[in-house]
Parts: C-alpha cells; structure tokens; sequence
C-alpha cells in the first residue's frame, strides 16, 4: 500500500515486504526479463518503482532512467490531474524498455508514463510491477499478487516529531480496514 493511496476495496490482510524480501522479488523481475529476451534500459516511476527500477537495473548489469508522475506534493494529494515533472530521457529513443513500478493499481501511471516513453520514440516496452492487487490492471511481469495491503520498506517508517513510526497514511488506511499496522502490538482480547 502506498501512502496516499485510496483504497477503493476490501484486503485480505496485510503484507509487509521487508528489504530481503524486496531483494528476492527483483530477482524474480530480473529473472522474467532475461526469459522473455532481456532489455536495453530500465524505467523507474519515481519514487517507489524509482526504487525497483534502480534494482533491477543494476542486477540486469544495464542504463537506468527515472521518471516522476505526480498528482502529490510534499506527500499528499493536491491535483486531480497527474503532471510529469521528470520526464523520460531522450536516451531511451529506439531502446527496449523495462518500465518499472512498485504497486499496480489502477494502471493510470503505467499508461501515462507509456505515452511519455512513446513521445520520447522508445522502443519495445515491457512493463513490470513489484507487486499487484488481484483484480487491479495487470503489468507484463509482477514479482507477486495478492489482495493483501502491501508495505514496502521503503514507506513503513518515516520521522514524526523526531521518531521512526509506520507512516501515518499507511497506519490510517489499515485502520480504516481493521487492519493491524505490521509489527504493531497484538490486541488483547
């Protein structure tokens, strides 16, 4: 689950991916690509599928661009229009393209960042997710799906007031579901 994210349906629990975790996963992404041919380059969609794609690229031993697709500022929701403040770089012009994301939801960033790929004349595009929802738009490649709340390491704890915590958006929405934050203390019943 990304902060900020609405969630529009019910998750069966909640699934905490910890930095081993998230390792094995782009071996897997990594593994798929090279079955289906491999890649010139790598794409991330900053900020999470920055973090992926930067992975993947390096175990892949190829070029890595990012790209930012934002309807956010400082952290929370402000546009109702997705605005494209780093767009793809002209060196994926002719180039297969690994385009990377951590979560497939709805599929709007995926496509918004294929037309950005198509303005720039990228090649081949094989789009690939970290993880993805059961009934959610379906990438090329997901290291894994299930309906569960995703956390990614790289969201679960932020600074508030001077101290790591789960992050607040992240604490609200499993809240919201009757979900218990991962590492949370269990209830007594």
């Amino acid at each position: 689950m990304r902060p900020g994210r609405e969630i529009d349906h019910k998750h069966d629990g909640v699934h905490a991916i910890d930095w081993p975790e998230f390792a094995e996963l782009c071996k897997k992404l990594a593994r798929e690509v090279i079955k289906r041919g491999g890649t010139d380059c790598v794409v991330g969609i900053g900020k999470g599928g920055a973090i992926v794609g930067a992975v993947v690229s390096a175990m892949l031993r190829c070029d890595y661009y990012p790209i930012r697709l934002s309807r956010r500022h400082a952290g929370s929701r402000v546009k109702m229009t997705t605005r494209v403040p780093v767009p793809p770089s002209k060196d994926v012009k002719g180039r297969s393209v690994l385009l990377c994301d951590d979560l497939s939801v709805t599929g709007e960033t995926f496509k918004i960042a294929l037309i950005e790929l198509g303005q720039v004349g990228a090649g081949a595009v094989t789009t690939a997710a970290l993880a993805r929802h059961l009934h959610s738009y379906e990438p090329d490649l997901a290291a894994i799906t299930s309906d569960a709340a995703f956390v990614f390491p790289w969201d679960r704890d932020v600074l508030v007031e001077g101290d790591f915590r789960l992050h607040p958006e992240i604490a609200r929405g499993l809240a919201a579901q009757g979900l218990e934050a991962p590492g949370a203390p269990k209830r007594s019943r």
